[in-house]
């Protein structure tokens, strides 16, 4: 496996703990304040020096990180196109393309289970070499559903294996 990390250029870390802070805010409500809006706009200062790949990247967390907070799931039912998507996702784990996993993991996401769904997304942050970004997901996996599973290794992952709570 390639173990291709994230970048660490001061303009992308900006950014990504701007991000961090958003996705605080927006948790306690106050993602509409003056400080959410100051935020945005030192992110804004620095956001074209980012290359297209970081900024994909980054518009790919904002999207996870809300989805966080909303707090909805209903599982999709699996199709056939679910195995392949699937396979496109353990391909990019097993060469190391994180940005690919994370791509691949958002079209699968809403036949997973939450709590695995951040489990996965913090592991994949954690091999990218972004720990602190991966605790934001392993804090919501560690308080998200699991059917009554403690063991990650257990949670199931398809529909077809998850109970739903009626």
């Amino acid at each position: 496996m390639s173990n291709r990390l994230f970048s660490r250029s001061s303009d992308y870390l900006h950014c990504l703990r701007g991000m961090h802070q958003l996705h605080a805010l927006n948790l306690s409500g106050q993602d509409q304040t003056d400080e959410a809006n100051r935020i945005r706009g030192q992110m804004e200062q620095v956001w074209w020096n980012l290359s297209e790949t970081e900024q994909e990247r980054l518009d790919g967390l904002s999207e996870d990180l809300y989805t966080l907070s909303d707090g909805l799931w209903k599982p999709s039912p699996t199709t056939p196109e679910t195995k392949l998507l699937q396979e496109q996702y353990d391909h990019a784990v097993q060469t190391g393309n994180w940005d690919e996993a994370l791509n691949s993991l958002r079209l699968v996401a809403h036949f997973l289970e939450p709590a695995a769904v951040s489990t996965l997304r913090g592991s994949i942050w954690q091999s990218a070499g972004d720990p602190e970004t991966a605790e934001l997901f392993y804090e919501h996996s560690a308080h998200g559903p699991r059917n009554g599973q403690s063991d990650p290794a257990k949670w199931p992952l398809f529909p077809g294996q998850i109970e739903v709570p009626q």
